[in-house]
């Protein structure tokens, strides 16, 4: 299932989320993540992806306000 970006930015808009956690992959893909990232670094809001860490981790050095990455063995 494909979670568009709108819905990301509904959450951090309303203060619903402490940290926010898309995964490109269901996010329709690197571009739609970055801006997920970047609308979430305007409001302060942390990014800790999830899953896919081989990707993720070099996405989130782009971010000052990534935090981790998560680790699922």
């Amino acid at each position: 299932m494909d979670i568009p970006s709108n819905i990301f930015q509904k959450l951090i808009q309303k203060k619903a989320v402490d940290i926010i956690q898309p995964d490109v992959c269901r996010v329709k893909g690197i571009t739609e993540w970055i801006k997920i990232a970047k609308y979430a670094e305007e409001y302060y809001i942390p990014v800790a992806p999830h899953f896919n860490m081989e990707l993720h981790t070099h996405l989130l050095y782009a971010f000052q306000n990534a935090i981790t990455v998560e680790h699922m063995p």
